[in-house]
Order: structure tokens, then sequence, then C-alpha cells
């Protein structure tokens, strides 16, 4: 049987793990809010909003075009703008 002391001590680890569960928990949840605030930004909100719009004054057809040329457009421009620092980082280490 166990003594008194050694009860006591289980107590207190049990009760320090929990505490350790429960802060791990609340920091976990704050870093998933603090990543939402970063992606879930004004501009996403407005795009959303804008796109929800168009759908519902012009239905899908419409707003597949606009997504699809926005999309090629962005493939587009990202494509060009890293050429753009390929070629930048390049022309530096020629120098």
């Amino acid at each position: 049987m166990t003594k008194r002391s050694e009860w006591e001590e289980m107590i207190k680890r049990a009760a320090v793990k929990a505490r350790e569960k429960e802060l791990h928990e609340k920091r976990t949840l704050r870093k998933f809010v603090d990543s939402l605030k970063t992606v879930l930004t004004m501009e996403l909100l407005v795009g959303m909003f804008a796109a929800f719009s168009l759908y519902v004054f012009f239905g899908w057809n419409e707003l597949f075009k606009v997504l699809l040329s926005w999309t090629i457009g962005i493939t587009m421009v990202s494509t060009v703008v890293t050429l753009m620092v390929d070629r930048y980082k390049k022309l530096l280490h020629l120098r």
C-alpha cells in the first residue's frame, strides 16, 4: 500500500501535468487564431464578397470566366516576376 506522501506527490504531479496540458491547448488555440488573422485579411474578405456578388448578379458562368481570367493573369505576372528575380540574381553574382 502506498504512503500518504506518495499519494500527495502523485496528485501534485497530476495537477502539474493537467496545468501544462491546459496551457499547451491555450497556446495552440492562440497560434491558430493568429494564423487566421494573417490569412483572413481585408483584401480576402473583399474578394470573397465580390465573388459572391458576381455570382448573385450574373450567375456561375460569368463568375467562372472572371476567375479563369484572374488565374491566368496572376500566373503570367508571377512567372514574369520570378524570371526577373532570377535574372537579377544572376546579374548580381556575375559582378
